[in-house]
Protein backbone atom coordinates (compact mmCIF):
# COMPACT_ATOMS: atom_id res chain seq x y z
CA UNK A 1 0.00 0.00 0.00
CA UNK A 2 2.73 2.68 1.06
CA UNK A 3 5.30 1.51 -1.97
CA UNK A 4 3.08 0.80 -4.66
CA UNK A 5 -0.56 2.41 -4.18
CA UNK A 6 -1.77 0.76 -7.56
CA UNK A 7 -0.23 -2.85 -7.52
CA UNK A 8 -1.90 -5.36 -4.30
CA UNK A 9 -0.61 -8.33 -2.44
CA UNK A 10 2.31 -10.39 -3.95
CA UNK A 11 0.18 -12.65 -5.76
CA UNK A 12 -2.97 -11.22 -5.59
CA UNK A 13 -4.61 -8.88 -8.81
CA UNK A 14 -7.90 -8.13 -10.09
CA UNK A 15 -8.94 -6.59 -13.77
CA UNK A 16 -12.28 -5.17 -14.26
CA UNK A 17 -14.12 -4.61 -17.51
CA UNK A 18 -17.60 -2.72 -17.54
CA UNK A 19 -19.81 -1.36 -19.78
CA UNK A 20 -22.79 0.78 -19.85
CA UNK A 21 -25.56 1.81 -22.63
CA UNK A 22 -28.98 4.30 -22.05
CA UNK A 23 -31.52 4.65 -24.56
CA UNK A 24 -34.37 7.21 -23.56
CA UNK A 25 -37.65 8.44 -24.93
CA UNK A 26 -39.50 11.39 -23.71
CA UNK A 27 -42.99 12.85 -24.70
CA UNK A 28 -44.64 15.78 -23.29
CA UNK A 29 -48.32 16.50 -24.29
CA UNK A 30 -51.02 18.78 -22.41
CA UNK A 31 -51.93 16.80 -19.74
CA UNK A 32 -49.52 13.90 -19.86
CA UNK A 33 -45.99 13.46 -19.40
CA UNK A 34 -44.48 9.82 -21.04
CA UNK A 35 -41.08 8.75 -20.36
CA UNK A 36 -38.99 5.31 -20.85
CA UNK A 37 -35.88 4.42 -20.02
CA UNK A 38 -33.88 1.29 -20.67
CA UNK A 39 -30.24 0.76 -19.78
CA UNK A 40 -27.70 -2.24 -19.94
CA UNK A 41 -24.28 -2.21 -17.98
CA UNK A 42 -21.74 -5.76 -18.38
CA UNK A 43 -18.95 -6.74 -15.87
CA UNK A 44 -16.45 -8.61 -16.53
CA UNK A 45 -14.05 -9.27 -13.89
CA UNK A 46 -10.57 -11.67 -13.66
CA UNK A 47 -9.47 -12.33 -9.99
CA UNK A 48 -6.48 -14.01 -8.57
CA UNK A 49 -5.98 -14.94 -4.99
CA UNK A 50 -2.39 -16.66 -4.81
CA UNK A 51 -2.79 -20.36 -6.52
CA UNK A 52 -7.25 -19.20 -6.54
CA UNK A 53 -8.46 -17.52 -9.69
CA UNK A 54 -11.96 -16.84 -10.82
CA UNK A 55 -13.73 -14.71 -14.15
CA UNK A 56 -17.19 -13.40 -13.27
CA UNK A 57 -19.63 -12.00 -15.74
CA UNK A 58 -21.97 -9.83 -14.23
CA UNK A 59 -25.13 -7.99 -17.42
CA UNK A 60 -27.61 -6.18 -15.50
CA UNK A 61 -30.91 -5.08 -17.45
CA UNK A 62 -33.17 -2.29 -16.13
CA UNK A 63 -36.42 -0.94 -17.74
CA UNK A 64 -39.01 1.77 -16.40
CA UNK A 65 -41.75 3.22 -17.89
CA UNK A 66 -43.40 6.64 -16.38
CA UNK A 67 -46.34 8.08 -16.74
CA UNK A 68 -47.22 11.64 -15.33
CA UNK A 69 -50.87 13.01 -15.52
CA UNK A 70 -51.36 16.81 -15.12
CA UNK A 71 -54.51 17.61 -13.53
CA UNK A 72 -56.70 20.20 -11.39
CA UNK A 73 -58.22 18.55 -8.42
CA UNK A 74 -60.84 21.01 -6.45
CA UNK A 75 -59.54 23.89 -8.25
CA UNK A 76 -55.84 22.80 -7.13
CA UNK A 77 -52.71 21.79 -9.15
CA UNK A 78 -52.31 18.26 -8.81
CA UNK A 79 -49.44 15.72 -10.59
CA UNK A 80 -49.80 12.15 -10.38
CA UNK A 81 -47.34 10.09 -11.22
CA UNK A 82 -47.13 6.26 -11.56
CA UNK A 83 -43.70 4.07 -12.99
CA UNK A 84 -43.22 0.67 -13.81
CA UNK A 85 -39.86 -1.04 -13.33
CA UNK A 86 -38.14 -4.31 -14.27
CA UNK A 87 -34.71 -5.14 -13.32
CA UNK A 88 -32.11 -8.55 -14.40
CA UNK A 89 -29.15 -8.90 -12.97
CA UNK A 90 -27.26 -12.45 -13.47
CA UNK A 91 -23.53 -13.34 -11.95
CA UNK A 92 -21.80 -15.83 -13.38
CA UNK A 93 -18.64 -17.22 -11.95
CA UNK A 94 -16.03 -19.70 -13.28
CA UNK A 95 -13.18 -20.87 -10.59
CA UNK A 96 -10.13 -22.45 -10.69
CA UNK A 97 -7.31 -23.93 -8.72
CA UNK A 98 -3.62 -23.70 -10.18
CA UNK A 99 -5.51 -23.28 -13.81
CA UNK A 100 -7.72 -26.27 -12.99
CA UNK A 101 -11.64 -25.45 -13.44
CA UNK A 102 -12.94 -26.47 -9.88
CA UNK A 103 -16.54 -24.85 -9.96
CA UNK A 104 -19.14 -23.12 -11.62
CA UNK A 105 -21.81 -20.44 -9.95
CA UNK A 106 -24.24 -18.73 -11.16
CA UNK A 107 -27.08 -16.62 -8.79
CA UNK A 108 -29.81 -14.72 -11.18
CA UNK A 109 -32.11 -11.32 -9.11
CA UNK A 110 -35.63 -10.51 -11.05
CA UNK A 111 -37.39 -7.69 -9.64
CA UNK A 112 -40.77 -6.44 -10.74
CA UNK A 113 -41.18 -2.76 -9.07
CA UNK A 114 -44.50 -0.48 -9.55
CA UNK A 115 -44.98 2.96 -7.65
CA UNK A 116 -47.32 5.65 -7.06
CA UNK A 117 -47.08 9.20 -6.42
CA UNK A 118 -49.24 12.07 -6.09
CA UNK A 119 -48.16 16.32 -5.68
CA UNK A 120 -50.96 17.94 -4.35
CA UNK A 121 -50.57 22.25 -4.50
CA UNK A 122 -53.07 23.02 -1.45
CA UNK A 123 -52.05 26.95 -1.99
CA UNK A 124 -49.12 28.21 -4.58
CA UNK A 125 -47.07 27.80 -1.82
CA UNK A 126 -47.62 25.08 0.26
CA UNK A 127 -46.93 21.19 -1.57
CA UNK A 128 -48.16 18.04 0.23
CA UNK A 129 -45.94 14.92 -1.28
CA UNK A 130 -47.49 11.28 -1.01
CA UNK A 131 -46.05 8.25 -2.37
CA UNK A 132 -46.02 4.18 -2.19
CA UNK A 133 -43.72 1.95 -3.74
CA UNK A 134 -44.10 -2.44 -4.12
CA UNK A 135 -41.46 -4.48 -5.26
CA UNK A 136 -41.36 -8.29 -5.74
CA UNK A 137 -38.06 -10.22 -6.37
CA UNK A 138 -36.61 -13.68 -6.42
CA UNK A 139 -32.91 -15.31 -6.59
CA UNK A 140 -32.49 -18.01 -8.10
CA UNK A 141 -28.82 -20.13 -7.50
CA UNK A 142 -27.28 -22.93 -8.94
CA UNK A 143 -23.59 -24.29 -8.41
CA UNK A 144 -21.63 -27.27 -9.91
CA UNK A 145 -18.56 -29.02 -9.70
CA UNK A 146 -16.62 -31.73 -12.08
CA UNK A 147 -17.43 -34.16 -9.49
CA UNK A 148 -20.83 -33.40 -7.63
CA UNK A 149 -24.31 -33.16 -9.04
CA UNK A 150 -25.05 -29.47 -9.58
CA UNK A 151 -26.46 -27.55 -6.35
CA UNK A 152 -29.89 -25.53 -6.96
CA UNK A 153 -31.68 -22.94 -4.08
CA UNK A 154 -34.38 -20.33 -4.46
CA UNK A 155 -35.58 -17.48 -2.52
CA UNK A 156 -38.81 -15.07 -3.10
CA UNK A 157 -40.18 -12.03 -1.35
CA UNK A 158 -42.03 -8.60 -1.25
CA UNK A 159 -41.24 -5.37 -0.26
CA UNK A 160 -42.77 -2.22 0.52
CA UNK A 161 -41.49 1.83 0.55
CA UNK A 162 -44.07 4.61 1.69
CA UNK A 163 -42.92 8.28 2.02
CA UNK A 164 -44.73 11.34 2.80
CA UNK A 165 -43.40 15.24 3.02
CA UNK A 166 -45.05 18.71 2.81
CA UNK A 167 -42.71 21.92 1.07
CA UNK A 168 -43.90 25.25 2.07
CA UNK A 169 -42.44 28.09 -0.15
CA UNK A 170 -42.10 31.27 2.60
CA UNK A 171 -41.43 33.90 0.05
CA UNK A 172 -39.55 33.38 -3.48
CA UNK A 173 -36.26 33.19 -1.71
CA UNK A 174 -36.92 30.71 1.47
CA UNK A 175 -38.33 27.30 1.24
CA UNK A 176 -39.12 24.29 4.35
CA UNK A 177 -39.42 21.27 3.95
CA UNK A 178 -40.57 18.27 6.33
CA UNK A 179 -40.75 14.76 5.39
CA UNK A 180 -41.80 11.18 6.61
CA UNK A 181 -40.49 8.08 4.70
CA UNK A 182 -40.53 3.98 5.22
CA UNK A 183 -37.49 2.52 2.74
CA UNK A 184 -35.39 -0.92 2.00
CA UNK A 185 -32.55 -2.41 0.44
CA UNK A 186 -32.46 -5.75 -0.96
CA UNK A 187 -29.45 -7.61 -0.74
CA UNK A 188 -27.44 -7.44 -3.52
CA UNK A 189 -26.96 -11.03 -5.40
CA UNK A 190 -23.89 -11.66 -3.50
CA UNK A 191 -24.98 -11.06 0.13
CA UNK A 192 -27.80 -13.77 -0.20
CA UNK A 193 -24.61 -16.79 -1.38
CA UNK A 194 -23.65 -18.81 1.75
CA UNK A 195 -20.48 -20.64 1.84
CA UNK A 196 -18.96 -23.58 3.08
CA UNK A 197 -16.72 -22.08 6.34
CA UNK A 198 -13.81 -24.91 5.52
CA UNK A 199 -13.92 -24.76 1.86
CA UNK A 200 -15.48 -21.59 1.05
CA UNK A 201 -17.59 -23.46 -1.34
CA UNK A 202 -20.64 -21.23 -1.94
CA UNK A 203 -23.59 -23.83 -0.18
CA UNK A 204 -26.94 -21.99 -2.01
CA UNK A 205 -29.32 -19.28 -1.10
CA UNK A 206 -29.19 -17.53 2.65
CA UNK A 207 -33.10 -18.00 3.35
CA UNK A 208 -32.56 -16.41 7.04
CA UNK A 209 -31.38 -12.63 5.44
CA UNK A 210 -34.30 -10.17 5.57
CA UNK A 211 -34.23 -7.20 3.10
CA UNK A 212 -33.59 -4.24 5.13
CA UNK A 213 -35.94 -1.86 6.60
CA UNK A 214 -35.56 1.35 7.86
CA UNK A 215 -37.79 4.95 8.94
CA UNK A 216 -36.53 8.37 8.59
CA UNK A 217 -37.47 11.62 9.42
CA UNK A 218 -36.13 14.96 7.48
CA UNK A 219 -36.99 18.71 7.69
CA UNK A 220 -34.63 21.78 6.65
CA UNK A 221 -34.57 25.18 5.37
CA UNK A 222 -32.94 26.58 2.32
CA UNK A 223 -32.65 30.27 1.76
CA UNK A 224 -31.58 32.17 -1.27
CA UNK A 225 -30.27 35.92 -1.21
CA UNK A 226 -28.67 38.41 -3.77
CA UNK A 227 -24.96 36.30 -4.15
CA UNK A 228 -25.50 33.88 -2.20
CA UNK A 229 -27.74 30.51 -0.93
CA UNK A 230 -27.49 28.16 1.45
CA UNK A 231 -29.84 25.22 2.87
CA UNK A 232 -29.93 23.20 5.84
CA UNK A 233 -30.94 20.19 6.76
CA UNK A 234 -31.65 17.67 9.93
CA UNK A 235 -32.24 14.29 9.49
CA UNK A 236 -32.64 10.76 11.90
CA UNK A 237 -33.08 7.09 10.42
CA UNK A 238 -33.63 4.11 11.99
CA UNK A 239 -32.43 1.02 10.39
CA UNK A 240 -34.01 -2.96 11.25
CA UNK A 241 -31.98 -5.49 10.12
CA UNK A 242 -29.42 -3.77 8.65
CA UNK A 243 -27.39 -5.87 6.46
CA UNK A 244 -23.92 -6.71 7.30
CA UNK A 245 -20.96 -9.09 6.47
CA UNK A 246 -19.60 -11.51 9.32
CA UNK A 247 -16.18 -12.22 9.07
CA UNK A 248 -15.98 -14.98 10.96
CA UNK A 249 -18.95 -17.16 9.30
CA UNK A 250 -18.46 -16.00 5.55
CA UNK A 251 -21.99 -14.70 5.32
CA UNK A 252 -24.06 -11.39 5.42
CA UNK A 253 -26.29 -11.05 8.79
CA UNK A 254 -28.88 -8.82 10.05
CA UNK A 255 -28.20 -6.28 12.74
CA UNK A 256 -31.17 -5.74 14.96
CA UNK A 257 -31.87 -1.75 14.88
CA UNK A 258 -28.98 0.84 13.82
CA UNK A 259 -29.32 4.51 14.02
CA UNK A 260 -28.08 7.23 11.29
CA UNK A 261 -28.78 10.80 12.27
CA UNK A 262 -27.01 14.00 11.47
CA UNK A 263 -26.82 17.49 9.23
CA UNK A 264 -25.96 18.56 6.30
CA UNK A 265 -24.75 22.21 5.29
CA UNK A 266 -24.27 23.74 1.78
CA UNK A 267 -23.49 27.23 0.74
CA UNK A 268 -22.58 28.79 -2.79
CA UNK A 269 -21.58 32.27 -3.08
CA UNK A 270 -21.36 33.81 -6.78
CA UNK A 271 -19.67 36.54 -7.74
CA UNK A 272 -19.49 36.79 -11.53
CA UNK A 273 -17.38 35.24 -13.24
CA UNK A 274 -16.13 33.70 -9.58
CA UNK A 275 -18.16 31.33 -7.15
CA UNK A 276 -17.82 29.36 -4.54
CA UNK A 277 -19.59 26.03 -2.82
CA UNK A 278 -19.22 24.26 0.03
CA UNK A 279 -20.69 21.07 1.50
CA UNK A 280 -20.27 19.50 4.61
CA UNK A 281 -22.16 16.93 6.66
CA UNK A 282 -21.93 15.53 9.84
CA UNK A 283 -23.14 11.71 10.52
CA UNK A 284 -23.54 10.10 14.01
CA UNK A 285 -24.16 6.41 13.20
CA UNK A 286 -24.14 4.05 15.99
CA UNK A 287 -25.50 0.26 17.13
CA UNK A 288 -28.90 0.41 18.69
CA UNK A 289 -29.01 -3.09 20.27
CA UNK A 290 -26.59 -5.96 21.40
CA UNK A 291 -25.77 -8.76 18.95
CA UNK A 292 -23.47 -11.19 20.87
CA UNK A 293 -19.93 -10.03 21.45
CA UNK A 294 -20.75 -6.43 19.81
CA UNK A 295 -22.05 -4.12 22.11
CA UNK A 296 -24.70 -1.28 21.69
CA UNK A 297 -23.24 2.08 20.77
CA UNK A 298 -20.47 1.10 19.00
CA UNK A 299 -19.90 3.14 16.07
CA UNK A 300 -20.75 1.35 12.46
CA UNK A 301 -17.56 0.55 10.64
CA UNK A 302 -16.98 2.64 7.23
CA UNK A 303 -18.98 5.32 8.22
CA UNK A 304 -16.94 8.63 8.65
CA UNK A 305 -18.36 11.37 10.75
CA UNK A 306 -16.93 14.16 8.86
CA UNK A 307 -17.39 15.29 5.19
CA UNK A 308 -17.35 18.24 3.38
CA UNK A 309 -16.26 19.09 0.12
CA UNK A 310 -15.03 22.96 -1.36
CA UNK A 311 -16.02 24.14 -5.18
CA UNK A 312 -14.10 26.89 -6.67
CA UNK A 313 -15.08 27.83 -10.01
CA UNK A 314 -13.59 30.54 -12.18
CA UNK A 315 -15.01 31.52 -15.58
CA UNK A 316 -12.33 33.57 -17.31
CA UNK A 317 -14.29 33.57 -20.79
CA UNK A 318 -17.70 33.38 -21.82
CA UNK A 319 -17.60 29.96 -22.69
CA UNK A 320 -14.21 28.75 -20.83
CA UNK A 321 -14.91 27.99 -17.29
CA UNK A 322 -12.31 25.98 -14.54
CA UNK A 323 -13.44 23.99 -11.23
CA UNK A 324 -10.87 23.49 -8.22
CA UNK A 325 -12.40 20.88 -5.86
CA UNK A 326 -11.14 19.55 -2.39
CA UNK A 327 -12.44 16.51 -0.82
CA UNK A 328 -12.02 15.71 2.77
CA UNK A 329 -13.06 12.74 4.49
CA UNK A 330 -12.64 12.03 8.38
CA UNK A 331 -11.17 8.96 10.27
CA UNK A 332 -13.45 5.72 9.91
CA UNK A 333 -13.41 2.32 11.40
CA UNK A 334 -12.25 -0.52 9.04
CA UNK A 335 -15.31 -2.60 7.57
CA UNK A 336 -16.41 -5.27 9.61
CA UNK A 337 -14.50 -4.19 12.82
CA UNK A 338 -18.02 -3.92 14.85
CA UNK A 339 -16.28 -4.10 18.11
CA UNK A 340 -14.32 -0.94 17.52
CA UNK A 341 -11.41 -2.65 17.94
CA UNK A 342 -9.00 -1.53 15.89
CA UNK A 343 -7.55 1.17 14.83
CA UNK A 344 -9.46 3.60 12.15
CA UNK A 345 -8.77 4.27 8.44
CA UNK A 346 -6.31 7.72 8.61
CA UNK A 347 -8.47 10.96 7.23
CA UNK A 348 -8.45 11.66 3.29
CA UNK A 349 -7.78 15.20 1.32
CA UNK A 350 -7.96 15.03 -2.02
CA UNK A 351 -8.04 17.55 -4.73
CA UNK A 352 -9.59 17.75 -8.60
CA UNK A 353 -8.84 19.54 -11.11
CA UNK A 354 -11.68 20.02 -13.99
CA UNK A 355 -12.05 22.76 -16.86
CA UNK A 356 -14.95 22.80 -19.54
CA UNK A 357 -15.14 24.40 -23.30
CA UNK A 358 -18.64 25.22 -24.59
CA UNK A 359 -19.46 26.72 -27.93
CA UNK A 360 -22.89 26.19 -29.97
CA UNK A 361 -23.02 22.19 -29.86
CA UNK A 362 -19.58 21.30 -28.79
CA UNK A 363 -18.33 20.81 -25.41
CA UNK A 364 -14.75 19.80 -24.64
CA UNK A 365 -13.77 18.37 -20.87
CA UNK A 366 -11.04 17.32 -18.95
CA UNK A 367 -9.40 17.10 -15.87
CA UNK A 368 -6.76 16.04 -13.43
CA UNK A 369 -7.80 13.52 -10.36
CA UNK A 370 -5.70 13.34 -7.44
CA UNK A 371 -4.18 16.46 -8.30
CA UNK A 372 -1.08 16.09 -6.10
CA UNK A 373 -0.53 12.25 -6.47
CA UNK A 374 -1.65 11.87 -2.82
CA UNK A 375 -1.61 8.07 -2.33
CA UNK A 376 -4.95 7.44 0.45
CA UNK A 377 -7.55 4.08 0.15
CA UNK A 378 -11.40 5.04 0.62
CA UNK A 379 -12.15 1.27 1.70
CA UNK A 380 -10.84 -1.19 3.88
CA UNK A 381 -11.45 -3.78 5.68
CA UNK A 382 -10.86 -5.76 9.46
CA UNK A 383 -10.18 -9.35 8.35
CA UNK A 384 -8.83 -12.59 9.83
CA UNK A 385 -5.18 -13.92 8.94
CA UNK A 386 -5.08 -16.64 8.73
CA UNK A 387 -0.95 -16.78 8.34
CA UNK A 388 -0.67 -14.56 11.59
CA UNK A 389 -3.75 -16.15 13.22
CA UNK A 390 -4.93 -12.65 13.84
CA UNK A 391 -7.34 -9.86 12.69
CA UNK A 392 -5.00 -7.61 10.11
CA UNK A 393 -6.00 -4.54 8.10
CA UNK A 394 -6.41 -4.68 4.30
CA UNK A 395 -6.44 -1.93 1.87
CA UNK A 396 -7.62 -1.23 -1.27
CA UNK A 397 -6.02 1.84 -2.66
CA UNK A 398 -7.85 4.58 -4.51
CA UNK A 399 -5.41 5.62 -7.93
CA UNK A 400 -3.54 7.50 -8.12
CA UNK A 401 -2.91 11.51 -10.29
CA UNK A 402 -4.71 10.44 -13.49
CA UNK A 403 -6.21 12.43 -16.75
CA UNK A 404 -10.00 12.14 -18.36
CA UNK A 405 -11.32 14.28 -20.85
CA UNK A 406 -14.20 13.97 -23.65
CA UNK A 407 -15.68 15.77 -26.58
CA UNK A 408 -19.65 15.59 -27.21
CA UNK A 409 -21.73 17.06 -29.43
CA UNK A 410 -25.52 18.43 -27.97
CA UNK A 411 -28.13 18.74 -30.88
Amino acid sequence: FKENPRKGTSGNDSETLSSFSEVSFEKKLDTFDLSTDFSYRAKNLKTTYGTFSYDSEIPQIFFRQKVKIKKQIFGRKNILAFNLEKFLVNFKQDSFSSGIFTRFTEISKRANAFSLGNEFFITQNLVFNISARKEFFDFDFKTSTPSATELTDTRKDTVDAFSAGISLNLNERTNFYLSFSRNFRIPNVDEFKTFDPITYAPTGINKDLKPQKSSEYQTGIRKTFENLSFSFGLYRKVVRDEIFYNSLTYANENYPRTLHQGINFSSKVNFTPFSVGFNYSYLNSCLLENKGAIQKGNIIPGVPKNRFNLNINLALLKNLTFQTTANYTGEKFFISDWKNEGKKMPEIFVIDFNFSFKKNALKISGGIKNLFNRKYAEYGTYSFNWSLWNYDYYYYPCPERSFHGGISLEF
